[in-house]
């Protein structure tokens, strides 16, 4: 009864602080089951397990099959066809259904992991799940769109994650990424949403580089070009980053340290990938929030605190680089943000003539190195911006106040951008995201009253609060699996 109780509550709740409720499902294989009444006329956004994107108002159910009116996109965001379409009840992979329109829709989503705590004593479901998957299939944490290149081939190939700690509008951030050189110098490009949240695009730009001959390009720590002639390794990390990983977890901490040669105007690549800590860290927000965790989107957007709060945040996670020289001792260069998950990327700082070690660090398990390259003849790469075409939507064409809403599912493209014989083309994307609620056990599942300002002060004591996070983390099967 308290279950019932709780669910009719955070349902309630949900209703009246938002205007809206989008239920989200995950078809684990053994189907979904339909309410022929109640959900006649019920917007929803469905996708099949071919990746094509189903936009319906159903109209009805009947023989396995869900009929409505709308359109459905291919993979690639082609609309395929509009007006009636249906499609079989065991093809869908996942489903998003839209009862109210409000404001607070995107702010408010809800999560279902298992569906009997929303459902658990209502006698007439519209929708049921027999099973759903669970939090280690799908990663939710800090996340962000992907960013494909379609190759000669037409086989998309990720080359980028987008604005993954741009946790709220008021961390909004851009990221940008070369994509991978093409075939007849034609790219097709296309940045799709694939995780349990909403992405907002403020802006998807297009730059060509313009690097001298033989010379290749790197994005900066800041967001700047720079070519390059001459790569030499110079640290490569064993398997494991420590011969005692369990002794990095209680420090908190990982550190790289590695000499290097002096010689002329050097820079530094650091090729390395991002770990999925950040679903503890929400698996502990949802936890200690619960129904109060509407509060806390709300808080990022207009509370100086909180947003103060997640800028700090934000940079304790970055991979500080510094270097040492006989002069000076220790100097900071750069800081590198966390970009992608999915796949390895790479970041430069630039270095002095006079540097002869380099220093890597950060909070333990957040940044696993690949290499790090010493890059030589490194000087700024000229380029400029390609002007947005009718191809692009208008939301995303200019940087101001108009954002293209992006749900699982949706995608954006761009293209085909033709360059000439040497040139390089580079994807800049800004925008923020919301991650969906989820109902885990977290670090403060027990916390009574203002729940909010209870979670601020345990981040307010970053060594209390890390020496949880870390021993849940040691346990988290994403980290197990890895």
């Amino acid at each position: 009864m308290r279950r019932v109780l709780l669910a009719w509550a955070s349902l309630v709740l949900s209703l009246m602080l938002s205007g809206c409720l989008y239920d989200y499902y995950m078809n684990e294989g053994n189907g979904i089951t339909f309410n022929r009444a109640l959900v006649h006329n019920q917007r929803m956004h469905l996708v099949d397990k071919k990746g094509k994107a189903y936009q319906l108002i159903v109209t009805h159910v009947d023989s396995g099959r869900v009929f409505g009116l709308g359109k459905v996109k291919d993979s690639l965001g082609t609309t395929l066809k509009k007006g009636q379409l249906s499609l079989a009840m065991d093809s869908i992979d996942y489903l998003i259904s839209k009862k109210r329109n409000g404001f607070w829709a995107v702010v408010s989503l809800v999560t279902i992991y298992n569906s009997s705590l929303l459902f658990e004593g209502l006698t007439q479901p519209a929708i049921s799940m027999a099973e759903t998957r669970r939090e280690k299939v799908i990663p939710s944490g800090s996340s962000c769109p992907y960013g494909y290149v379609r190759d000669s081939s037409g086989t998309l190939r990720l080359f980028g994650e987008f604005f993954g700690t741009g946790i709220g509008r008021a961390l909004e951030v851009e990221s940008r990424f070369v994509v991978p050189l093409q075939k007849n110098n034609r790219y097709h490009l296309l940045m799709r949403n694939e995780r349990p949240e909403t992405h907002y695009v403020n802006r998807m730009q297009l730059r060509r580089l313009s690097p001298e001959a033989s010379y290749d390009v790197a994005v900066s720590f800041d967001d700047r070009y720079f070519q390059y002639h001459g790569a030499r390794n110079v640290y490569t990390p064993p398997r494991s980053a420590s011969s005692d990983p369990g002794r990095r977890l209680r420090d908190f901490k990982d550190e790289w340290l590695f000499p290097i040669q002096t010689g002329a105007r050097n820079g530094l690549m650091v090729r390395a990938r991002n770990s999925y800590l950040s679903n503890a860290v929400m698996d502990d927000l949802f936890g200690a929030l619960g129904e109060q965790s509407w509060r806390f989107f709300r808080a990022i957007e207009h509370d100086p605190y909180w947003i103060k709060q997640m800028k700090t945040w934000r940079e304790r996670v970055m991979l500080r680089v510094a270097y040492h020289t006989p002069q000076q001792g220790w100097v900071t260069a750069g800081s590198i943000r966390p970009e992608a998950t999915e796949f390895d990327f790479s970041r430069m700082v630039i270095l002095p003539a006079a540097a002869d070690s380099v220093r890597l660090s950060s909070l333990a398990d957040v940044w696993h190195i690949r290499s790090v390259d010493l890059l030589e003849n490194v000087m700024p790469c000229p380029g400029a911006v390609i002007p947005p075409t009718d191809s692009q939507p208008a939301d995303v064409r200019f940087k101001d106040g108009a954002y293209a809403l992006l749900m699982p599912g949706d995608s954006l493209k761009t293209g085909p951008v033709q360059l000439k014989n040497g040139e390089r083309l580079a994807l800049e994307v800004s925008g923020y995201l919301y991650p969906w609620f989820r109902r885990p056990e977290g670090i403060a599942a027990s916390l009574h009253g203002d729940r909010l300002k209870a979670f601020g002060t345990i981040l307010e004591h970053p060594d209390l609060y890390l020496e949880a996070l870390y021993a849940r983390w040691e346990r988290h099967p994403l980290y197990l699996e890895r």
